[in-house]
């Protein structure tokens, strides 16, 4: 599995002071938990490797809160389940999202995606080789560039910043949609064309988002 992360510092004219947590962390936490559950596109189920069991994002809180981690100016990870549409319902999948180095000190956190749920093609980590996931695509790719635009709204993002673009990521972002390297989809294509997805117009697609967020 590729994981490609994102991270935003929605509160730019903060300056952090590292030794105690920034003011509103409880309520910024609070909107991305609810936000993200909500959605299905992340339940926790761990912070760091401290389990999580609740029912309600207010006892989710209160569980988080109990292990110190606002009071230490420190950060954490969370990873649990995530929600995947298939032609035969919802399926669930472990540590394919999750958030990383959520900052108490200051606003900013990082979201981690498993690209193979949410992209055209799959990559094989080991051997390097693509497969169709055309399926899985056209029923969850729309969700994550969803979620994460109501986290700009709740959360008032200053800025719209979603890949870190290493020369290595197989896929490239425009705003907050994502999408496989055009020349990869395009080779990938040529070499074992897929009737069931459009070349032509992903990559419109692809050239228009990225007229509108130019990198």
């Amino acid at each position: 599995m590729i994981h490609d992360r994102g991270h935003w510092s929605f509160d730019d004219d903060y300056t952090p002071d590292y030794t105690k947590s920034y003011p509103a962390i409880r309520k910024s936490l609070g909107i991305v938990l609810e936000t993200l559950i909500s959605t299905k596109i992340l339940r926790p189920k761990r912070i760091g490797s401290i389990p999580l069991v609740y029912t309600t994002v207010d006892e989710l809180m209160e569980q988080i809160e109990a292990t110190g981690y606002f009071e230490d100016a420190s950060e954490f990870d969370i990873n649990g389940d995530t929600v995947i549409h298939t032609s035969n319902g919802e399926e669930i999948f472990n540590n394919i999202i999750s958030i990383d180095s959520f900052r108490t000190s200051e606003p900013y956190f990082v979201f981690v995606a498993g690209t193979d749920h949410w992209l055209p093609m799959m990559m094989d980590s080991k051997t390097l080789n693509f497969s169709w996931n055309v399926e899985l695509y056209q029923l969850n790719y729309h969700r994550i560039p969803a979620v994460l635009k109501k986290l700009k709204e709740k959360l008032e993002w200053k800025n719209e910043d979603f890949f870190y673009q290493d020369d290595w990521f197989i896929s490239s972002r425009a705003g907050f949609d994502f999408f496989l390297r055009e020349y990869i989809i395009t080779r990938e294509y040529n070499d074992n064309p897929n009737p069931a997805f459009d070349l032509e117009a992903y990559l419109a697609v692809i050239a228009k988002a990225k007229e509108l967020y130019p990198l």
